[in-house]
């Protein structure tokens, strides 16, 4: 990734737009970016993290920290940052704005000019895709944030083994750690669940061993198998009994079915005598069976002449009726045909009576007419009063109204005064109330910087003391050094340090001798003492500069205050205006309401004088009608003689029709029945005379069969009386000959049957079933106990079956869960650190990484140190305590030894930290994916080093841009200012920090 261009409002304190053209740096290749503290430099750094990733460079920075704290609501903040990946230019936008429900953020990316998306997540996650780095990576590889130098250099173990698993992501190899101790304890858990399963196993067999429980199987086996013997045994001798007592029961019941059969024989023949009598009965019903057709015929006859005879007679009644009937009839159709005077005189009557009725129903009409009309006219006067009414109400509403309207946008044209004045007594609170509050935070920070110089003042007059015992306790060490020399002189011999040999004034023992491991520890006291005084120095600094930054921004709050009035007058001044405020914008709803009503109202009136028009029309024409009415009523009275009603004349007609349509409908019913009595009479005569000449014939007909049936009487000896009784029997013949069939049929039935039992019975007697039965119950129940105890056995030898089926299972996979759980174990121990190294795999695979970085990190710290400084990893581990593979020593050439990186001075570590930071970015490059990277800014100081040192880490941060990269440095050294060609200057402001290039 290459920056191109970058654009930023409202951001971080750049409030106006601010624009920085990177392509300016390209010939140059290493840039400064300068400024006071709280300038805006590091913000830069801001901006690029979060148009990109929508975060800041440093992590502990929210979204509304980036925000410009003077932006007004309505100005948005807006980033927008150009790069190329791979020769493609890419533009990316980020905004977010302030809103009632907090931040609203937008985002949008352009590649090669065009539109590619306009949702936060998705520019995010392209943007991710083109670089090939998370939003931590590119902290890590391309922004080195201020302060985060020395953090990887120094850290302990503990500390640094964090720092790369972040960078190097080696989250999945201590999950592989915590997969393989998840592995170790669900392997323990199973062994542990197949131990318990053992051990209940052999609690229910009721053994302890698995070899008693076989030994009781084989045992329980054995029992099972003389018991199915014995059981087999028993039923064999339980059938053959069975099969005994079969033929036994079966010899029993032909014997029976003999003495049974004997008796109903012995039944039968006593019944010969009645089924004889019964044979005779059936034969003579044959033969009145032969009579039966000409008794029947002779019935037959004897009952048509009798019906015929009365329908004779029924017909000679009805034919003397008819004519009586047929004589009142026709004088009565005499009667009425007299009457056609009287019935023309009524027709006349009728004709008078419709006419004048038409003329009563047109007056009655009328009258009904005038008197709906006259309601009407009522109707439409009283309407017509009551619009009157209404719109004389309606034009006082309109007058008042419009007065009120006119009050109410009197009020609502002072509204943009007020709202103005409020805004300004806002803004002059909100600065006031800043003030306050940046007030406060100078009083903590001069409070915080007099605690640290009274802390420093401590330290110091602690140090002074420290350091004096130090010179004491040197001098005492050094007196006693030459002491040591002196007690080894002896006359004549030569003193190892002037050479004489006289020595007239040896030295003195020097007393109480300290030790050597006391004047390390207090040389390490003072050491750190002096380490905190720096520390202190430096938190005073950045304490002072804070504390300067915040009085510049009072200094600026302070000329913008537009009012110099206690704030409590404003705030009262501020309610007031408000309450008027609301006032005017009520005035102003009001007023929109009162012109809609108003428009309404003016409506409505229109509607009403509308509506007046059109009822004082409609009166006009209801008294026009009325006229009229009146004037034809008066002319119809005119024409009636008398005064009468339409109900009555209606009455009198109907009752007239009604007379004449009973007359004539009268003389036609009784024309109509004259004819047809006249008809059915000559009907009659023809009929009675046909029935005569068929009573004739039947009669003939009936004595010849009447002497047929006597003369076959006579053949079969019988009389009448005894022929008739016996055609009552006739019905039961069919019932007779079955009786007999059957008796015929059971008795030759029972006689061959008792033959063939005579024959089988022969040689034989009767059984004793009741000693046979009981045998074979006691069979029975013995082979049922004995089913009993092959079943119980059986479900015992199963179970035993199952439970050592199930146990022996248990064991084989409790062997090899166990075999599992000691490799598992193994090497969950191994990778979790229990080794003489003490190195987890995790940590063994950040070592390896770690390695890698050292390894170019050595070599650049031998650049910048002239071949002095090594970095070397400690692979002992000297403190049992700590964890071992990660801690950092450097190889001293000019001393030959190797010490901690704690004890490098200021300058050198900055060098090792230097050194050590690039060669990790450029690591985690090759581990992305090897991704060139085109730029590289550090926010650092280089204050700390001398012209030497600042001159090598200058070489090696140009030998960066050999390769096309591009680095920008923050730093407040001169030198560095001084030496390198382009600078980007942020110079603060009243109204916002901007930007300078100085090439």
């Amino acid at each position: 990734m290459r920056p191109l261009r970058l654009r930023l409002q409202a951001f971080g304190p750049y409030l106006n737009p601010v624009e920085v053209d990177f392509r300016v740096f390209d010939r140059f290749g290493l840039f400064l970016i300068s400024g006071p503290t709280g300038a805006g430099k590091s913000t830069l750094f801001d901006a690029i993290t979060f148009a990109l990733y929508g975060e800041a460079s440093l992590e502990e920075k929210r979204d509304r920290d980036l925000r410009n704290i003077r932006a007004p609501r309505s100005l948005p903040t807006t980033v927008e940052f150009e790069f190329g990946v791979r020769g493609r230019r890419h533009r990316v936008v980020r905004v977010f704005r302030e809103t009632p429900r907090g931040l609203q953020k937008e985002a949008a990316l352009w590649e090669e000019g065009r539109l590619s998306t306009q949702k936060t997540s998705e520019v995010t996650a392209r943007v991710r895709e083109l670089l090939g780095f998370s939003a931590r990576e590119f902290r890590r590889v391309l922004l080195i944030p201020q302060g985060k130098f020395r953090e990887l250099l120094l850290a302990r173990g503990e500390e640094r083994e964090r720092l790369l698993r972040t960078v190097f992501q080696t989250e999945r190899f201590a999950a592989l750690e915590e997969i393989l101790k998840t592995m170790e304890a669900e392997a323990r858990q199973r062994w542990s669940n197949l131990e318990e399963r053992r051990k209940a196993l052999l609690t229910s067999s009721g053994f302890e061993e698995r070899e008693a429980l076989r030994e009781h199987l084989r045992t329980e086996t054995e029992t099972l198998e003389r018991v199915r013997r014995e059981l087999r045994e028993t039923r064999r001798r339980r059938e053959a009994l069975e099969r005994t007592l079969e033929e036994a029961q079966r010899v029993a019941r032909i014997f029976e079915e003999r003495r049974e059969i004997a008796l109903r024989l012995r039944e039968l023949e006593r019944r010969t005598p009645e089924m004889e009598a019964l044979k005779k009965e059936i034969e003579a019903l044959n033969e009145v069976e032969k009579l039966l057709p000409l008794y029947r015929r002779v019935n037959e006859l004897e009952e048509e002449w009798r019906r015929k005879s009365r329908e004779r007679e029924r017909l000679s009644l009805e034919l003397r009726r008819l004519e009586e009937e047929l004589e009142r009839a026709a004088r009565r159709l005499e009667e009425v045909t007299g009457r056609e005077d009287e019935i023309e005189a009524l027709r006349e009557e009728l004709h008078r009576l419709r006419d004048l009725l038409e003329v009563v129903q047109e007056l009655e009409t009328l009258e009904k007419e005038r008197a709906g009309a006259e309601r009407e006219l009522r109707e439409v006067s009283g309407a017509l009063e009551t619009c009157l009414g209404r719109l004389r109400g309606l034009q006082e509403r309109i007058r008042g109204m419009e007065d009120e309207l006119s009050r109410r946008l009197s009020l609502s044209a002072q509204e943009p005064d007020c709202l103005a004045r409020v805004r300004q007594l806002e803004e002059t609170l909100e600065r006031m109330a800043r003030l306050e509050v940046l007030a406060g935070e100078k009083n903590r920070l001069e409070g915080e910087e007099g605690r640290l110089e009274e802390e420093m003042a401590r330290l110091t007059e602690l140090l002074a003391l420290k350091e004096e015992k130090l010179e004491e306790m040197r001098e005492v060490l050094s007196r006693h050094r030459i002491w040591e020399i002196a007690r080894e002189l002896e006359p004549g011999k030569p003193c190892p340090v002037c050479g004489s040999t006289e020595h007239p004034f040896p030295a003195e023992p020097p007393g109480e001798v300290p030790r050597e491991g006391d004047l390390r520890e207090l040389e390490r006291e003072v050491k750190e003492l002096r380490e905190k005084l720096a520390e202190k120095e430096k938190t005073r600094a950045l304490l002072k500069g804070r504390r300067e930054g915040l009085e510049r921004e009072m200094a600026a709050l302070l000329d913008r205050l537009s009012e110099r009035a206690p704030a409590d007058e404003l705030r009262a001044e501020l309610l007031r205006l408000r309450k008027d405020l609301e006032v005017c914008r009520r005035a102003r709803r009001e007023a929109g309401e009162l012109s809609r009503s108003l428009e309404t109202l003016r409506a409505e009136r229109l509607r009403l004088e509308e509506e007046r028009e059109r009822l004082e029309e409609a009166l006009r024409q209801r008294a026009s009608r009325v006229e009229r009415i009146a004037a034809r009523l008066e002319a119809l009275r005119r024409g009636i003689p008398s005064p009468v009603d339409s109900a009555s004349l209606a009455r009198q007609l109907r009752e007239g029709e009604r007379r004449l349509s009973a007359w004539q409908e009268e003389k036609r019913l009784l024309g109509e029945k004259v004819e047809t009595l006249r008809s059915r009479r000559a009907a009659l005569e023809a009929v009675l005379k046909r029935l005569a000449e068929e009573l004739s014939e039947t009669e003939e007909k009936r004595t010849r069969a009447e002497e047929e049936f006597r003369a076959g009487l006579r053949a079969t000896g019988l009389d009448r009386k005894e022929f008739e009784g016996l055609l009552e029997k006739r019905a039961r013949r069919g019932e007779l000959e079955a009786v007999l069939r059957a008796f015929e049929t059971e008795r030759e039935a029972l006689r061959k049957r008792l033959r063939d039992l005579e024959r089988e019975l022969t040689g034989k007697s009767p059984p004793d079933l009741e000693t046979l039965r009981e045998k074979h119950l006691a069979l029975r129940e013995a082979e049922e106990r004995l089913h009993r105890e092959e079943g119980r056995l059986s479900e015992r030898v199963e179970y035993l079956k199952g439970l050592l089926r199930d146990l022996e299972a248990v064991e084989e996979e409790l062997a090899g869960a166990e075999k599992r759980l000691r490799v598992v174990s193994a090497l969950a121990r191994r990778m979790s650190g229990d080794n003489d190294k003490r190195l987890s795999f995790h940590r063994f695979v950040v070592a390896a990484f770690f390695e890698r970085v050292l390894e170019r990190a050595s070599d650049r710290l031998g650049e910048l140190t002239a071949g002095r400084y090594h970095l070397l990893r400690e692979a002992e581990i000297r403190d049992r305590r700590r964890i071992g593979g990660l801690d950092l020593a450097v190889f001293d050439s000019w001393s030959g030894g190797v010490r901690p990186v704690s004890t490098l001075s200021g300058g050198e570590s900055f060098l090792a930290a230097l050194a050590l930071s690039l060669s990790l970015s450029e690591v985690v490059q090759e581990m992305a994916g090897g991704r060139p990277l085109e730029c590289l800014f550090i926010d650092e100081g280089f204050g700390n080093l001398d012209p030497e040192a600042l001159e090598m880490a200058l070489s090696l941060l140009s030998g960066l841009r050999a390769g096309g990269r591009l680095v920008g440095i923050i730093s407040h050294v001169r030198e560095l200012k001084e030496r390198l060609p382009a600078v980007l200057e942020v110079i603060p402001g009243k109204e916002g920090s901007t930007i300078r290039v100085r090439i």
